[in-house]
């Protein structure tokens, strides 16, 4: 568990009022707009979706982000266990602009075990400029983009992809999306 000023940033509990606030966060079609999932439509799907991408072992730790005020979930934090150490994120649109993602996604970054890997990464499709703004915030530098025919939602998207070196300074540019999409260039930002 991590905590800021006004946050709790915590593992995802397996109990109702944690699965009732997951299902406002991945219903909301505001928020789901520019992720790789539909949104759900009931808590069965929510509870599926738990169970699938959540619960352990997933790849991905999904850490849920809670006012210290009352702890219940409001957004979340996931970061990938495989070689892209993924950073992504997501927040109920009431609370946007306020500067809880930074700040949740700050003390995920500061923190011990994080700080131990080499790099993370993050994207974000070009249209969502909000999400980027976060990776900035971050201290991640942009590197390069790319063109993904994105699945299930089978639409052609432009991704960023930002960087931040940890523990390896000098860690090489991550290159995974580059060599896989032959669509990549570098834009001026």
């Amino acid at each position: 568990m991590l905590t800021t000023p006004r946050l709790t940033i915590r593992p995802f509990r397996h109990e109702p009022q944690d699965l009732s606030a997951l299902f406002a966060i991945l219903s909301d079609q505001t928020v789901n707009h520019y992720l790789p999932w539909w949104p759900v439509a009931s808590l069965t799907e929510t509870e599926k979706f738990f169970q699938t991408r959540i619960a352990p072992p997933a790849e991905s730790e999904w850490l849920a982000v809670c006012f210290k005020t009352d702890n219940r979930p409001i957004g979340y934090i996931t970061l990938s266990n495989g070689t892209a150490r993924d950073l992504g994120y997501g927040l109920l649109p009431d609370y946007w602009g306020r500067g809880i993602i930074t700040e949740a996604a700050k003390a995920v970054v500061a923190s011990p075990a994080v700080q131990k890997l080499a790099f993370i990464t993050a994207t974000h499709d070009v249209q969502n400029l909000g999400s980027g703004r976060v990776m900035q915030k971050l201290g991640m530098h942009y590197q390069y983009s790319y063109d993904e025919k994105w699945q299930p939602k089978n639409r052609l998207t432009t991704f960023r992809l930002y960087q931040l070196n940890l523990a390896d300074k000098n860690a090489p540019v991550y290159r995974e999306y580059w060599e896989k999409y032959p669509t990549h260039f570098v834009e001026t930002i």
